[in-house]
């Protein structure tokens, strides 16, 4: 089995949210489901990251996306942090919706030796099914994504 790479230091993911939206609310059964669903595919996410493996990170997806999450990963020396809050925003017996915003930031070594420092973010809008018992991640969109490199300043949003 692969290693975590001794260089990164945070892969978290926080679930709070799940539960204080659910306590809100005054229903819990189907939020907590689905938020552990989703928390699930986010850990899954993250051991693929720390391995540098993108068929961990993303079994389900075309092979052009998993070669382009390795080439990513192929450049990524170190993880400062990889950060995902999970929030519930709605959930029936049927369907859900969770946003997942995540934080990343690592430095990447570049054609030529160097190493600059990345931090991106994106929150995904994921729509969820059940059917026979089971969540299944239907589809999501991607929103508010910024990238940056850490020595140019943060660009205003437009």
């Amino acid at each position: 089995m692969a290693q975590p790479n001794p260089g990164d230091k945070g892969l978290e993911v926080r679930t709070q949210k799940v539960l204080a939206a659910c306590l809100e609310k005054g229903f819990c059964a189907d939020h907590l489901e689905v938020g552990l669903e989703s928390a699930k595919a986010s850990t899954r996410y993250m051991r693929g990251w720390a391995v540098r493996d993108a068929r961990i990170s993303a079994p389900d997806a075309p092979a052009e996306l998993i070669a382009d999450i390795q080439r990513r990963m192929a450049m990524t020396k170190s993880i400062d942090h990889l950060t995902i809050d999970i929030k519930v925003e709605s959930a029936t017996p049927r369907e859900a919706v969770v946003f997942a915003h995540q934080t990343f930031s690592r430095v990447l070594r570049m054609p030529g030796g160097a190493e600059r420092r990345r931090i991106t973010a994106v929150t995904h809008r994921e729509h969820w099914d059940k059917s026979s018992g089971q969540w299944k991640l239907k589809s999501f969109t991607e929103q508010n994504q910024t990238a940056r490199w850490d020595d140019q300043p943060p660009q205003p949003k437009p």
